[in-house]
C-alpha cells in the first residue's frame, strides 16, 4: 500500500534519488519487467540487455543517465523501507508510484500535490494529529492535504473551482 506521510521530516527519507541509486544500484534489478517497464515509460528508453539502454532521445546511455524520477521508482522497488520525498517524482511516475504500492508497502513524505488517477488507495499518516486515514481520490488526498497544513489559501482555491465548499474542509 502507498503511505502517504504528512509531518517531520523521517530519518530515512531519500532527498536524492539520484545519489542515492548509484550508491545501492545492482545490476540485477533491470532483469525486472517492472522496471524496464517504468524505464521505457518514463525516460522513454529500453534496457537492452543487462544495463545497456537505449534512450530514444539520447541514443545509448548507461544506467547513470536514467532520470531522478526513474532511479526513485526503481529504489522504492527495491529498498522499500527508505522514505522518498514527492518532490521527486513527476506526474509520470504517479501510475508506477501505485503498480509499486500493489506489490508492497511504500513510503512518500509529501510535499506536493501529485497527479494519481481515480480512484486509488492511500493510507494518509498525519504525524501532526497522530491520526490515519485511508483516502479513494484525489479529492480525499487534497482535502487532507490542507488539513495537514492549516493551509487556508489552498482551501479557498479548492473550494471556488472544486466540488467542496469551505465548510466541507
Amino acid at each position: 500500500m502507498l503511505n502517504i506521510i504528512f509531518g517531520p521530516r523521517p530519518e530515512r527519507i531519500v532527498n536524492s534519488p539520484a545519489r542515492t541509486f548509484d550508491h545501492y544500484f545492482e545490476r540485477d534489478w533491470f532483469l525486472d519487467q517492472l522496471v524496464r517497464d517504468m524505464v521505457l515509460d518514463v525516460d522513454r528508453s529500453e534496457v537492452l540487455r543487462g544495463t545497456d539502454i537505449e534512450s530514444q532521445v539520447l541514443g545509448p546511455i548507461s544506467y547513470r543517465e536514467l532520470s531522478g524520477g526513474v532511479k526513485g521508482l526503481i529504489l522504492m522497488l527495491y529498498c522499500p523501507t527508505f522514505y522518498f520525498v514527492s518532490t521527486s517524482f513527476g506526474d509520470n511516475c504517479c501510475k508506477w508510484i501505485m503498480k509499486i504500492a500493489e506489490r508492497q508497502d511504500i513510503y512518500l513524505y509529501y510535499k506536493h500535490m501529485m497527479d494519481f488517477a481515480d480512484p486509488f488507495s492511500a493510507r494518509v499518516v498525519n504525524e501532526f494529529t497522530g491520526g490515519d486515514i485511508i483516502v479513494s481520490d484525489g479529492m480525499g488526498l487534497l482535502k487532507e492535504w490542507i488539513a495537514a497544513r492549516g493551509d487556508v489559501e489552498h482551501a479557498w482555491a479548492v473550494s471556488s473551482e472544486g466540488p467542496f465548499s469551505q465548510n466541507q474542509l
